[in-house]
């Protein structure tokens, strides 16, 4: 399991926020979608396309959750959870700056997945000399809580 740390480093309102929608995780995959502009990500064809969410929403089959944040608050998720930002509203020079961090539980392995991924970005990906099926543990990836 892949779990994601995302913290908010300025105050961030409810309307500019990420939004999740709850119990996601356990849907599968579907094809992934660049956050800007919602095109899907290119070579990842084989898997399916996304729900019709809004759909979803008004029929009340899933809920979206969201939360105003203070600088310093977490969030805590399953990198799998369906999520997603409407962008910044708060207008110009209101920054919402954060940092995500993402761990892997003892079962997490590397995925050479073909066509466009989020993570790792190329770079990463080019040097740690991974191989599919691998567990998660080099300098790219490197453990930070020692198993006991």
């Amino acid at each position: 399991s892949v779990q994601t740390r995302w913290v908010a480093l300025d105050d961030m309102p409810l309307e500019s926020g990420v939004r999740y929608l709850k119990g996601s995780h356990r849907w599968g995959e579907f094809r992934p979608q660049h956050f800007v502009d919602g095109s899907p990500y290119e070579g990842r064809d084989e898997l399916p396309a996304m729900p019709d969410v809004e759909a979803m929403l008004r029929e009340g089959r899933t809920e979206m959750l969201a939360w105003e944040l203070k600088a310093g608050d977490a969030l805590c998720f399953d990198a799998r959870i369906v999520h997603g930002s409407r962008g910044n509203f708060s207008g110009q020079g209101h920054d919402h700056r954060r940092v995500a961090f993402r761990f892997g539980g003892d079962d997490a392995v590397y995925r050479n997945k073909c066509g466009e991924v989020a993570i790792p970005i190329p770079e990463v990906d080019a040097r740690h000399g991974l191989s599919d099926g691998d567990h998660l543990a080099c300098k790219s990836f490197p453990t930070v809580w020692p198993p006991t």
